[in-house]
């Protein structure tokens, strides 16, 4: 079972800095077999917390169906971050 790493950027700029950095490690991650998952967190669908507390009473982590459900859920079965 191979291990799983959770990359997550938060620059909007595609081709940065910031993503050439996080491809190159990507690239290395999964040359040495390990399984990773990659969030652009700058470009995705993410509202902003509404301090409303059903994540601690659903165990989901936000009634809001954005983007961070994901990536939470990636995080959560990532072995590093």
């Amino acid at each position: 079972m191979s291990k799983k790493v959770t990359v997550i950027t938060g620059s909007p700029r595609k081709g940065g800095n910031s993503d050439i950095l996080a491809e190159a490690f990507i690239a290395a991650a999964e040359k040495k077999g390990y399984e990773v998952s990659r969030f652009d967190a700058g470009r995705a669908n993410i509202t902003y917390c509404h301090a409303c507390n059903s994540c601690f009473k659903t165990g989901k982590p936000c009634v809001f169906d954005d983007d961070f459900n994901k990536i939470a859920l990636s995080v959560k079965e990532s072995d590093a971050v």
